[in-house]
């Protein structure tokens, strides 16, 4: 219960700030103020300093019905990542996820760099698929994973159904937990892209990673892991990059053509609808990608 109290009054900072409720902003309008406000006022400042962590919410759907909730850092590095920040391409991947949702229906995905899970969680509740495994290698960003997919995608039901290490050290499969939600399985996997080979990982009709192009030391790794999973016939590689410098992107892709990959740039029309508020002077390209022998 402290800790939904907690939760609560965090979101109430976030949308009314504490000098709004200042009391001396109140008393020089003429406004008695109590003692309770005082009391709560000093409790609330007290939770500010607690952590960086804060929880962002959206809603997919105009209904409201579908919302997620996700845990994250303030920060855009923490603890040595940038994996416990959500990306505006993983944005723009779930948007895509959504757009395509018949395309991916019944079918089996993994997420390279899952990150936080917006992309993931997004397409796992609206996109009915057999299969969803996200996949990171930083302990703390598998954890902070781990809480949201909990949070968004399991039911009390799922207490005996599901495998949480807490150490998030590997386990002989590299799973640390698996649900259901509904008809679909969901899987969150402790996986380095140098783990990625043809023999530890199975087929799947879909690979997805959001803004995993940012540093040109990961890319032998990161298109070597691809070539591994588009070995299989039927598996296409869906990957969104955030441009923030041309050059780094070119040699990722430079990178893929050398690993005998096909690349197709996905065409997004600037005018199609949108369930997030994508920034508008920061682009995201999608590329499509599939073995070169297709």
């Amino acid at each position: 219960m402290d800790d939904c109290l907690k939760r609560l009054e965090r979101r109430f900072l976030n949308m009314y700030p504490i000098k709004l409720l200042s009391p001396d902003v109140l008393e020089s309008e003429g406004i008695e103020v109590c003692d309770e406000l005082y009391e709560n006022l000093c409790n609330l400042l007290s939770y500010q300093k607690e952590q960086d962590t804060v929880f962002k919410h959206y809603i997919l759907d105009d209904t409201s019905s579908t919302c997620i909730s996700l845990k994250e850092s303030r920060n855009i590095i923490s603890q040595g990542t940038t994996g416990l920040h959500s990306w505006q391409a993983a944005q723009a991947l779930a948007d895509w996820c959504l757009s395509h949702s018949e395309e991916l229906r019944d079918k089996e995905v993994l997420e390279l760099g899952s990150g936080v899970g917006l992309t993931g969680i997004t397409t796992v509740l609206c996109c009915e698929l057999r299969s969803y495994s996200f996949s990171d290698c930083h302990a703390a960003v598998l954890s902070t994973l781990c809480e949201n997919v909990l949070l968004n995608l399991s039911t009390p039901n799922d207490k005996d159904c599901h495998r949480f290490v807490d150490n998030v050290t590997k386990t002989t499969d590299n799973t640390l937990l698996r649900i259901k939600h509904k008809n679909t399985d969901v899987a969150v996997m402790n996986l380095p892209w140098a783990d990625v080979t043809k023999n530890t990982v199975t087929e799947v009709d879909f690979v997805l990673a959001a803004d995993v192009v940012y540093d040109s030391s990961t890319f032998t790794e990161l298109c070597q892991a691809l070539k591994n999973l588009l070995h299989y016939q039927k598996t296409v590689a869906i990957i969104a990059c955030t441009v923030r410098d041309q050059n780094t992107l070119q040699q990722f892709l430079h990178t893929l053509a050398q690993y005998e990959i096909k690349i197709v740039q996905i065409d997004v029309p600037s005018t199609r609808p949108t369930h997030f508020l994508l920034p508008q002077d920061m682009l995201v390209n999608i590329y499509r990608l599939q073995s070169s022998g297709q």
